[in-house]
């Protein structure tokens, strides 16, 4: 409506569009800078990539642009804590930014019909770009902000600190899970109930509520494989309760998630299996799977598999394979 508002319309609206393009753009970059995580650079380049051309743009620098935009940075309000774990670092306030965010790029893609019949020809590409570019990497943003609660929702550290006590190399087969297990369960209905209070006050969309525990259980099976690759020494016995403990967090995932394959579950069954490989198998498994893993956790693989046959020369070589593989990665 806005765009049409006098008789000469196609003469402003590319005007008007631009004026809107860079509040919204001011606005996303605002909840990034708000909420946002500080790997976006790695995760997600795209977007890192949008994130400074805003800057570069319409940010007022050290240095003001003397025909340009130059608008302050956004400053986030002192009453924002985004480091209370019970209110799950501020998880209101990023739904309330980010769905704002998210809801504003579906009310640009309703206009976006109309937009193309006022905007200039020679300034369609400018249109294109913000449509193409824009609208769906700020709905990416999404993940980067979350994040920012799913990397600290849970007592991960602990956790790893419990299956460090553990001791893998064990004679008999376990029927019970390590109690680390029941910690990190303890800890998924802790923060059930955290999501469950935030959403009586802000509605979570049933992607977003997917997302956080998505991201979440990735965190786990991290832990998981930080864990396991943490061991020194490990039986068949001890590999088998491995796999014990991961199979009954597999099970509770369930109530969580509705995403299947449970992310990360394929990466930590196949670093639990790789310890049952013959000597022959073991280096086709490592030139075939070393960009999954940490030269740590392989390294674990190596150590407790070579054990086994006693061969200290072919452990030194598939170290030094593991080596040469990461180094040209």
């Amino acid at each position: 409506a806005v765009v049409s508002t006098q008789s000469t319309g196609k003469p402003i609206a590319f005007d008007v569009l631009l004026s809107m393009s860079q509040l919204f753009e001011y606005y996303m970059y605002a909840v990034y800078m708000f909420f946002g995580s500080t790997n976006v650079e790695s995760s997600n380049p795209r977007l890192a990539q949008l994130l400074l051309k805003i800057q570069s743009s319409i940010i007022l620098a050290d240095e003001p642009r003397p025909n340009g935009i130059n608008i302050p940075a956004p400053q986030v309000s002192d009453l924002i804590n985004l480091h209370d774990a019970q209110n799950l670092f501020g998880l209101k306030e990023r739904l309330i930014a980010t769905e704002s965010l998210v809801f504003l790029a579906s009310q640009f893609d309703l206009w976006k019909e109309y937009l193309d019949n006022q905007i200039p020809a020679d300034k369609l590409n400018f249109l294109n770009q913000f449509y193409n570019q824009t609208l769906p990497l700020s709905r990416e943003l999404r993940e980067a902000v979350y994040s920012g609660v799913a990397s600290k929702a849970m007592s991960y550290n602990a956790i790893l600190q419990l299956m460090g006590n553990v001791k893998w190399e064990i004679k008999e087969l376990m029927s019970e899970p390590n109690s680390y297990v029941y910690v990190m369960l303890q800890e998924m209905e802790a923060m059930q109930v955290k999501i469950s209070v935030v959403s009586t006050f802000v509605p979570i969309p049933v992607e977003v509520y997917q997302m956080i525990w998505t991201l979440s259980v990735s965190e786990l099976c991290n832990v998981f494989l930080e864990g396991f690759g943490s061991a020194r020494k490990c039986t068949h016995e001890g590999r088998a309760w491995m796999q014990l403990d991961f199979q009954q967090f597999i099970v509770q995932v369930d109530k969580f998630i509705t995403i299947k394959p449970v992310p990360g579950k394929d990466v930590v069954e196949h670093f639990i299996k790789a310890y049952y490989l013959t000597e022959a198998d073991l280096e086709q498994w490592l030139r075939e799977n070393y960009m999954s893993y940490s030269s740590k956790q392989l390294n674990s693989i190596i150590n407790c598999t070579t054990a086994q046959f006693s061969k200290m020369m072919q452990r030194s070589r598939l170290s030094g394979i593991v080596d040469e593989l990461i180094k040209k990665s």
